[in-house]
This record gives structure tokens, C-alpha cells and sequence, in this order.
């Protein structure tokens, strides 16, 4: 199974309005949210009694719980728009070895056809045999990583804060 087929089965959600869907679905930032939330109330339910927190100190921790949130949330951002480039830069990648394998599986038949005529040895086919395999590998393990970035694009809370 390459990445186009992998595509066909899950497409990328567009950009905006996946950040959009994470943003409003990542519990990181809903429990940021309801810290915010508490806070708030906590300022404007603020009663002075002896030996606690003066006014201002809650304002404080008000903003303070807003701006975590805000900064939470432009990290999410950000880090959603990375991914998504680099599942634009894997594909093209994928792209470019699907191209290269086949110039080395032409080259694999050219060489086991010069071998059957008697113009090469079977070391230059082994070595293109070796080729093929290593870029089999490597196509491999660039659909291990695709698949694990549509992971964490798709449920970004997976990977921790």
C-alpha cells in the first residue's frame, strides 16, 4: 500500500477548518478554557475577606490563565500548520520515489536482459537488485511516517502538550 492509496482512504481535512475543529475539540484547550472561565468568575465573585488574595492578585491570575490559553491555543496552530506541510512534503517525496523505482525497476530488466545476452555480470544486476530493495525500504518508511503524521494531525493531543 503506497500513499496515494492511503490517501483515498483518509483524505486530509483542509487546513483552516480542521485547526477550527481542534481547537474546539482539544481537551488541552477546553480544560485552558474552563481555567480561564474559573477565574473570571473567581474575579467577579471576589469578596475581601482577611488573609486572602487581595483583587488585584486575581485579576492577575485572570489574565494570566487567558494568556495560557491564548498561547496554547497558538501553539496548536502552529503546530497543525507544520504538519500539514510536512504531509505536503512527504507526498511530494512519496511522488519522487514512486518515480525513481520505476527508473530502477527499467534499469533491473535492462540489466538481467544484458545478462542473458552475455554484456553484464550478475554483480550489476545484484547491485541494482540491491537498489530496488533499499528503495522499497525507504518508501516504506516513508508511509510509516506519513501514517503517523495523519495521526497526530488528526488527534493532536495524542503526542502530549
Amino acid at each position: 500500500m503506497d500513499i496515494s492509496e492511503i490517501e483515498d482512504e483518509k483524505e486530509i481535512p483542509a487546513l483552516e477548518t480542521h485547526i477550527r475543529r481542534m481547537l474546539n475539540n482539544n481537551p488541552n484547550i477546553w480544560m485552558l478554557e474552563q481555567r480561564a472561565r474559573l477565574s473570571d468568575l473567581a474575579v467577579s465573585l471576589y469578596t475581601y475577606n482577611v488573609g486572602l488574595d487581595p483583587y488585584s492578585a486575581m485579576e492577575i491570575d485572570a489574565t494570566i490563565s487567558k494568556m495560557d490559553l491564548s498561547n496554547a491555543k497558538k501553539a496548536l496552530e502552529l503546530s497543525l500548520r507544520n504538519l500539514y506541510s510536512s504531509l505536503e512534503q512527504i507526498r511530494e517525496n512519496q511522488a519522487i520515489l514512486e518515480i525513481n523505482m520505476e527508473k530502477l525497476l527499467d534499469n533491473l530488466r535492462l540489466a538481467e536482459l544484458r545478462l542473458e545476452v552475455g554484456m553484464a555480470t550478475p554483480l550489476e544486476v545484484q547491485k541494482v537488485k540491491s537498489a530496488v530493495e533499499g528503495l522499497e525500504k525507504q518508501i516504506l518508511q516513508l508511509e510509516l511516517q506519513y501514517e503517523e503524521s495523519i495521526m497526530i494531525y488528526e488527534k493532536p493531543w495524542v503526542i502530549g502538550n
